[in-house]
C-alpha cells in the first residue's frame, strides 16, 4: 500500500464503478464496514446509488481514510475511488 498522508478536513467520497465490479470481494475484506458483496457485485453500505456507481460521502479521520484507501487499492480492476470533493482529486493513485 502507498504511503498518502491522511486528508486534512476534507470532503471526502467513496465511489464505486459498477461497470468495473467484477465481485472480487478484496474490498470488502479491507472495509467491511463499508463495502459488501451483493451477487457477483460489491456495494457501498449506506451509498447512494447514481447511474452506474455508488457514492457515499465518508468521515474525515485516520481510521476512514486509511481503510478506504486500503480498499481501493485491493481492487483488481480500480473500480473505486477516493475523492476529496474541494478539487475533485481521485486520491488514491491507480495504475
Amino acid at each position: 500500500m502507498s504511503e498518502l498522508p491522511p486528508p486534512s478536513k476534507r470532503n471526502l467520497q467513496l465511489r464505486l464503478d459498477l461497470q468495473k465490479c467484477i465481485g472480487n470481494g478484496a474490498c470488502q475484506r479491507k472495509y467491511p464496514e463499508k463495502f459488501i458483496l451483493i451477487g457477483e457485485k460489491a456495494e457501498l453500505i449506506g451509498g447512494v446509488k447514481q447511474s452506474s456507481e455508488y457514492i457515499l460521502s465518508i468521515d474525515d479521520n485516520q481510521h476512514d481514510f486509511k481503510k478506504a484507501v486500503s480498499a481501493a487499492e485491493s481492487c483488481p480492476v480500480n473500480a473505486i475511488r477516493v475523492i476529496n470533493l474541494e478539487d475533485n482529486e481521485d486520491l488514491v493513485r491507480t495504475s
